[in-house]
């Protein structure tokens, strides 16, 4: 099974839900579990001292592949990691349930 996010909601989704505050402010505002998605907002977090409790990367950035440097940061996060296979803007079954055990872990996942 994939999900496939319909073509009228995309731009709903690209609007931002809640605050947005800069990189250097962001430590303060974080609050409970948190989860990056995406290698640079993952190196961001990394780069402010934030280790995300959930990574979803693909070690790619606007769609180019990360540099070497970027890709051993992000794989010094986390203790476990869950490979999945997963279509570009897609959700596949095997990613729904690879974040739905991230969740319930204790451990940080990528």
């Amino acid at each position: 099974m994939i999900y496939t996010l319909p073509t009228e909601f995309r731009d709903e989704l690209r609007e931002a839900i809640g605050e947005i505050t800069d990189g250097a402010h962001i430590k303060e505002k974080l609050k409970g579990k948190i989860v990056s998605v995406g290698d640079e907002v993952t190196l961001t977090l990394k780069n402010r001292g934030i280790e995300p409790d959930i990574c979803i990367v693909d070690y790619k950035s606007r769609r180019k592949e990360c540099s070497p440097e970027e890709k051993s940061k992000i794989q010094k996060i986390g203790e476990k990691v869950y490979k999945v296979t997963n279509p570009p803007k897609k959700i596949s079954k095997e990613l729904w349930e690879g974040i739905s055990k991230a969740y319930s872990s204790k451990k940080v996942i990528k």
